[in-house]
């Protein structure tokens, strides 16, 4: 409490998409731009409830704006139940529910969000490997 993230109302389950302009899709980025900008004051453009906000935050002169990753719990539980879904790959009836590039891409929503994308490339991989 009492951060810069706190004080821009950027809240828990916020995904940043941009530091002053410039897109950001990794971690290592919004980390290495904020060292950057220390002591500065940068736009943040995110993502919440699947709406595109933007706010000004005060980037501390430690390079940080008070925020933390999400818990990599989520991810591991997604990557079991992947992992759990094989055996229906290996199956008659599982053989036949799979389809092809028209299939892959109903899988994708309508509307453009990172999250849903990386996880589906990441469910894909796995699928492929």
């Amino acid at each position: 409490e009492g951060s810069s993230a706190d004080k821009s109302n950027l809240q828990s389950g916020d995904s940043i998409i941009a530091i002053n302009g410039q897109p950001m899709s990794m971690l290592q980025d919004i980390q290495l731009e904020l060292q950057l900008q220390k002591g500065k004051e940068v736009t943040i453009s995110y993502i919440r409830n699947k709406e595109e906000k933007s706010t000004r935050v005060a980037v501390s002169e430690n390079g940080t704006i008070g925020t933390y990753l999400k818990s990599p719990f989520n991810y591991i539980k997604t990557l079991v139940g992947y992992v759990k879904q094989f055996k229906f790959v290996f199956t008659k009836e599982g053989a036949k529910s799979l389809g092809g590039f028209g299939t892959i891409g109903k899988l994708f929503p309508a509307t453009w969000d990172w999250h849903t994308f990386w996880s589906m490339t990441a469910l894909l991989s796995i699928i492929l490997a």
